[in-house]
């Protein structure tokens, strides 16, 4: 049996749009302050007299940010709790439940001809045992928290300041006393998402309600089991505190193994451009636990060390990376609270197939004037995974299999090594503009906005062109998108792409796709004209002769 360490952690850190609000002067005048109203909890629970199946639970929650929700942060904390209370009555049963399914429901349609049992009874066994017992408890502790803590009049001016009609509200059912009706009205202000994983030895299941993303990572690669809901569009979100929030919970489960979870809130998605960005995010987190660095003692072998020693230094790092991280991350992206939580695998072999590789790339840098050995050491080394050793041989194998170089490198990227941004977008530059000549335009385009993703101005600039006029591009699958092209003209002129400098010079001359700017026309044909562009140079002269006319 593979001895393993299962490595859990929960982050949920301030929005840095709440922050920067907090910090205004009308609100730092008024005391008025914008929590992190995210929640988050990792945990096992052995077992014990309350139930016979040990479990781990992950647990992400997204308090809603509106005003009228003014205490979303303690509804969230009260979620986690809930679950926390009622879940021990209820997990044996669904143990027994889910223990003869033979295959892994996430992947039926992928792997299985036969359905062997009524996947929707098990749907809906599952929410009937949850559901009604974690609203329940959610509502008992929303309303017995308010009847402790009653709502003040600060927070309704606060409240009345963005919101008065909720605010007029809010009072009228404060008016009416603590009935049934009141709770009702009043429970909103503790509104919350929920997103919950549950893992135990032979099988896992999700429940969700409202936004956010639960990601699973297998042998396959990641995916999301739980299905989406059209209702969580933009802004709004299905929610604990709806009326018919009964009738409005996800579910997915499984049996196959699984080594990793992730759970993370709607400020980590909007954070990316696309689920492909979202899943890189993810893999880099993943890499992040195993990925491991050791001593040149240990490289070399001169003395043994223990591997789950190794294993908790290496997720007190990751712990720490996640939580440098993510403040950043709002700060680029949404700007939202961001939460993510789960846990992640750590086997002995892991490790010591880590040692084994870090052994071979330091063989391999040592046979530097014998390159063949050094580029098995080093393939030896990626293949066990080695994000240095991915980078080393695909770096080595450019020139001659440029697209075996490819997927080394993006492995590499995954492992944190971020030297090989360069090589990759340059071989994927080359593989488009190869791609391009031959009319496969489709494939071409998808070539360049990977060059470009990775930063390279040119393939910036060629994703502007596709963007703004596929039309040239015959059968190239892209739809006309002034926005992204606009968008990719700035990225590749900010790093003084000639070209694009020259397109922006036009744009604002024109006020075309942004607001006519003669002063920033100039700016940008100027900055063309000093990097080589021949038509930003005569535009240029012949603006100058006009002036010399006049």
């Amino acid at each position: 049996m593979v001895k393993s360490e299962r490595c859990m952690f929960a982050q949920s850190v301030q929005g840095a749009s709440h922050s920067k609000k907090e910090e205004s002067a009308e609100n730092k005048e008024l005391g008025q302050k914008f929590p992190c109203q995210d929640k988050s909890c990792s945990q096992f629970f052995p077992a014990d007299t309350s139930h016979k199946t040990p479990y781990y639970l992950t647990v992400a929650c997204d308090g809603h940010g509106g005003a009228p929700y003014f205490r979303s942060a303690r509804g969230a904390e009260l979620a986690i709790a809930s679950i926390k209370k009622i879940l021990p009555a209820h997990i044996d049963e669904i143990a027994r439940l889910l223990k003869d399914i033979p295959y892994d429901y996430s992947l039926v349609q992928e792997s299985c001809d036969k359905v062997h049992i009524d996947d929707a009874a098990v749907h809906k066994n599952i929410l009937s045992m949850l559901v009604p017992s974690l609203l329940t408890e959610w509502k008992r502790m929303v309303d017995s928290d308010r009847t402790e803590n009653p709502i003040t009049e600060e927070e309704l001016k606060f409240l009345e300041r963005e919101d008065k009609q909720a605010a007029d509200y809010y009072r009228d059912a404060l008016a009416s006393g603590y009935c049934d009706k009141a709770n009702e009205v009043l429970r909103p202000i503790y509104g919350t998402t929920f997103l919950c994983f549950v893992a135990a030895e032979h099988f896992w299941f999700a429940v969700q309600i409202g936004d956010g993303d639960i990601a699973v990572h297998n042998k396959t690669g990641f995916f999301m089991p739980v299905p989406e809901d059209e209702r969580n569009f933009l802004n709004q979100t299905t929610s604990l505190c709806d009326k018919d929030a009964e009738h409005e919970f996800r579910i997915a489960f499984g049996t196959c193994k699984i080594d990793a979870v992730f759970c993370s809130t709607d400020g980590i998605a909007n954070s990316f451009a696309n689920k492909g960005q979202l899943f890189t995010f993810y893999q880099r987190i993943l890499s992040l636990f195993r990925t491991y660095n050791f001593g040149s003692k240990q490289v070399m072998g001169f003395f043994d060390f223990n591997w789950k020693t190794a294993a908790k230094k290496q997720v007190e790092l990751a712990n720490d990376e996640i939580n440098s991280s993510l403040p950043d991350i709002s700060k680029r992206g949404s700007g939202d609270d961001v939460t993510l939580a789960g846990f992640v695998d750590i086997s002995k072999d892991d490790i010591k197939n880590a040692l084994k590789a870090a052994k071979l790339v330091e063989e391999g840098k040592k046979a530097k004037e014998m390159p063949d050995k050094a580029e098995k050491k080093f393939r030896e080394a990626a293949d066990l995974g080695s994000p240095e050793g991915c980078y080393r041989f695909g770096y080595m194998i450019r020139q001659k299999s440029p697209k075996t170089a490819i997927g080394y490198l993006a492995k590499a990227i995954e492992g944190g090594i971020k030297e090989a941004k360069e090589p990759i977008a340059v071989l994927l530059f080359e593989e488009a503009q190869a791609l391009q000549q031959t009319g496969n335009h489709a494939d071409a385009f998808k070539y360049f906005l990977k060059s470009a993703e990775y930063g390279m101005k040119e393939a910036q600039y060629e994703v502007s062109l596709y963007f703004g006029r596929p039309q040239d591009y015959e059968h190239c699958g892209v739809r006309q998108n002034f926005a992204e092209a606009i968008r990719w003209t700035f990225a590749a002129a900010k790093q003084g792409h000639p070209e694009a400098e020259c397109k922006l010079g036009k744009c604002y001359r024109d006020g075309r796709g942004i607001q006519q700017d003669e002063e920033l026309s100039l700016e940008w044909y100027k900055k063309a004209g000093e990097h080589g562009s021949l038509e930003a140079q005569n535009y240029l002269k012949q603006l100058e002769a006009k002036e010399n006319e006049m």
